[in-house]
């Protein structure tokens, strides 16, 4: 295992490709330009090599933080297989190690050609699953649902002071590490609405894009605060999220929900997406300092029971 240079990128690049591959080119193509928007430097792009200098597999970082690593799942050339992935995911381990990264997060989509491979190599190095998600899919150029507007208004979340915004978002469903990643000044703010019910927020949509050269969307949340729920307010925000996405020149529109949530998977079927496939996240923590072994508390010395003192006749 070694990091590459930018004189190898394209060799790594097609490392998964076989030459037998109808989509041999265009997967090329499509590696080239998200390695060039995702890695400027090839400071985390880690390939594994032969004694030949053959590219046998790969993995890279696009995302690194204080907190931690997160990272799209190994893939190995296919003669490669379950031990190729093996050997990458020991590195995934031992590289974080060395950089005292306290946190690794893995993403395995559906769509990895070695999926089984791949969560089974993650699962025996020690990564626990703390997602499971199913991956859908929306043609924007189909048409689109009736907006319904259930007597909201939608407004931008930057009309929201940040305090009021963070509450919103974490009465909507997001876990406060959530809240801490989508500040207001953030770049794809422009992007995010609030849906208003009279004065009140009672929910967001967090746009966000995957891919613009490909046209690609997410929404990072959609969510209706607790007391609100049933109203059909989470029906007009992802309506109005697939509008504005339109609007904005994305040609696919992709989500994820929990596998168990039925009401969302149920909205997504009613509102046009097609299921793609599963979507995992695996983790790794490390501890921030060793716990003392617990020292068991001495346990005091039995006291012999007090002889009662003879009473005369």
């Amino acid at each position: 295992m070694r990091a590459i240079s930018e004189d190898e990128r394209d060799a790594w690049c097609v490392c998964t490709f076989g030459a037998d591959d109808p989509e041999r080119e265009d997967r090329i193509a499509a590696e080239r330009s998200w390695l060039a928007r995702w890695h400027p430097t090839t400071h985390n792009v880690f390939a594994l090599v032969d004694g030949d200098g053959r590219f046998l597999g790969r993995y890279d970082v696009p995302f690194e933080s204080p907190d931690g690593w997160r990272l799209w799942a190994p893939s190995v050339h296919p003669d490669v297989g379950a031990p190729g992935l093996a050997a990458l995911c020991r590195h995934v381990v031992a590289a974080s190690g060395a950089r005292g990264m306290p946190r690794v997060e893995v993403i395995l989509e559906g769509t990895h050609r070695q999926f089984e491979l791949a969560r089974d190599a993650l699962s025996a190095v020690g990564f626990r699953t703390i997602e499971a998600k199913v991956i859908s899919e929306r043609d924007l150029s189909a048409p689109l649902p009736e907006p319904a507007s259930a007597g909201l208004r939608f407004v931008p979340a930057a009309t929201l002071p940040a305090a009021r915004f963070a509450r919103l978002c974490a009465e909507a469903g997001m876990t406060e590490e959530e809240v801490r990643e989508v500040p207001l000044d953030a770049p794809e703010a422009s992007r995010w609405i609030v849906a208003l019910h009279g004065d009140e927020a009672v929910g967001v949509a967090l746009l966000e894009s995957i891919d613009a050269e490909a046209g690609i969307v997410t929404c990072r949340h959609v969510g209706v605060r607790a007391p609100r729920r049933g109203r059909g307010y989470g029906r007009a925000l992802l309506a109005r999220a697939l509008q504005s996405a339109r609007d904005a020149g994305a040609k696919r529109y992709l989500d994820s929900t929990e596998r168990a949530n039925d009401p969302m998977r149920a909205l997504f079927r009613s509102s046009g997406f097609v299921d793609l496939g599963e979507r995992l996240v695996f983790e790794l923590r490390r501890p921030s300092e060793k716990v003392p072994e617990k020292v068991p508390e001495k346990v005091p010395e039995k006291v012999p029971e007090k002889v009662p003192e003879k009473v005369p006749e």
